[in-house]
This record gives structure tokens, C-alpha cells and sequence, in this order.
């Protein structure tokens, strides 16, 4: 029991505090953020003159660890899919293990915040996906049920991470034909593929009713349900607790596959 003397002004300030804490970033997300179906896409092409230097060593240090492992360069765009946040990507194919590749950063626009890392993902004709990155940002809702997600921002070096996917596709087994939906659906068109896959990506969403479209508009926004989950896995100390154990697993997952293989083949 609380002693008599205890303010319970206090404790209605502490609760009214607590519960502004837990509703200011899904208030934030339902009423700021949106994501367009089908972005404008700008072709750019990687150069120090033209982007800061980070992304560019980003872009330059990928690509030269993806072209090593067979990977072939499509592209370079650049896009604003979300509110507030500018992507420049890199479009990368293996057409011998039939494979994709996305180097990535993003910046927060008005402010210092860019966030670097690369996807490697392989897609099967039954649906599935089998997808492998090394983003340090926390995924704010779930990935779908077709896809096998592995996040590991411990490796640094795509070429390695390459290495590491394709040891966890073996692990996933995916029981169907591997295929490039690129060559396959649109005809060498990059740009075509990937504003569908985004859009389909943020239809997804819609119908697990994570997102909603506002009628007559060609981007989406959360639903209440989606701005709570996403806002409430994000923030302290839910985030610091999921940061640990994703860390945790991307470690035992990387030691797993990787048991009975020199550490000199991992390069």
C-alpha cells in the first residue's frame, strides 16, 4: 500500500508522463508518415563531385565486394519513397546463382541521420524470399510471412555477407525454383522492377492492415494498429531489448553456419 503521506497528484503526473512517453512516436508515425505506391525514380550515377563522401565510399566499397562475388550493376537511383526520407540505391543482379543485391543509404532529411547497408535477396517461383542484409536499423513491423529474413549488422563486407546468404539459403531450403524476376517479368527494365516491387511491398502492408490508402491518393499511411506496433517496438527500452537479441541471434546464426568453414574462405 502507498503511505498516506504520498502526493497521488505525483502519481497522476508520473502516468500522465508515462502515457505520453508510450504514445509519441505511434502519434507521430500515424500522423507524419506516409509512403508512395509508385516513387519517382532519378538515375544517378555514383560520383565523389556529386554525393557526400560517405555515400559515395558506401557506394564505391560495396560495389567493387558485390562485383568480386559475380554480381553485376543495373543502375543507380535515387527516390523518396517515405516522408522525410531520401533513398540513393544501387541495383545489382548475379545471374549465375540468381540473385539481387540493393546497396542502400538512407538520409533523414534536416538532419545528420544516414543510415548504409546492403540486401542481398533471392526470390523462388513458389513465392517465397529468402533475404539477407546487414542494416543496423531495428525493423519497425514484421517482415511477411513469404519472406526468410536475416539481418546481420555484424558484417560489414557484402562480399562476406553474400557468403553468409547464400550458407542460409542452404540452411532455409526453400522448396522451389530460384528465378530472376527481372529478366523474367520485365524485360531488363530496373526501374520498372523496382518501383513494383516497392509498391507491392507497401500493399503487403495494406492488407495485414499494418497501412491504409486514403482515397484518391497514390501513397499510404498507418493505421492506428500499425503506428502502435511499429512506434511501440521502436522506442526505450523495447528497442534496446530487441537490439540485443537480434544482435544475439545474428551472431549464433553466423557461428552456425559458418562452424565448418575456414576462417580464410570467409573474405
Amino acid at each position: 500500500m502507498l503511505p498516506m503521506e504520498f502526493d497521488y497528484v505525483t502519481l497522476v503526473v508520473i502516468g500522465a508522463i508515462f502515457l505520453a512517453f508510450v504514445l509519441l512516436v505511434p502519434i507521430s508515425l500515424f500522423f507524419t508518415q506516409r509512403f508512395s505506391l509508385r516513387p519517382q525514380a532519378e538515375v544517378f550515377v555514383p560520383a565523389p563531385e556529386t554525393m557526400p563522401p560517405v555515400l559515395f565510399t558506401h557506394f564505391a566499397n560495396s560495389y567493387l565486394a558485390l562485383q568480386r562475388v559475380g554480381f553485376e550493376l543495373l543502375l543507380c537511383v535515387k527516390a523518396q519513397g517515405m516522408k522525410n526520407v531520401v533513398s540513393h540505391v544501387a541495383s545489382l543482379v548475379n545471374r549465375q546463382t540468381l540473385d539481387s543485391a540493393v546497396i542502400t543509404a538512407l538520409t533523414v532529411v534536416g538532419t545528420p541521420h544516414v543510415f548504409l547497408y546492403v540486401e542481398i535477396f533471392r526470390r523462388y517461383r513458389n513465392g517465397e524470399v529468402v533475404q539477407t542484409n546487414n542494416s543496423p536499423v531495428l525493423m519497425g513491423l514484421p517482415e511477411p510471412a513469404y519472406c526468410t529474413f536475416y539481418q546481420l549488422p555484424q558484417i560489414s563486407d557484402p562480399s562476406q555477407l553474400f557468403q553468409i546468404h547464400q550458407l542460409l539459403i542452404e540452411r532455409a531450403a526453400p522448396q522451389a525454383e530460384a528465378y530472376l524476376r527481372l529478366d523474367e517479368e520485365f524485360g531488363d527494365n530496373p526501374i520498372a522492377c523496382m518501383q513494383t516491387i516497392f509498391e507491392e511491398a507497401v500493399q503487403d502492408e495494406i492488407r495485414r492492415g499494418l497501412f491504409y490508402q486514403p482515397a484518391g491518393t497514390d501513397y499510404a499511411r498507418f493505421t492506428v494498429y500499425g503506428s502502435l506496433r511499429a512506434g511501440w517496438s521502436l522506442i526505450f527500452p523495447v528497442s534496446l531489448v530487441r537490439r540485443i537479441l537480434r544482435d544475439r541471434r545474428a551472431q549464433q546464426l553466423v557461428q552456425e553456419v559458418t562452424a565448418n568453414i575456414p576462417v580464410a574462405e570467409l573474405k
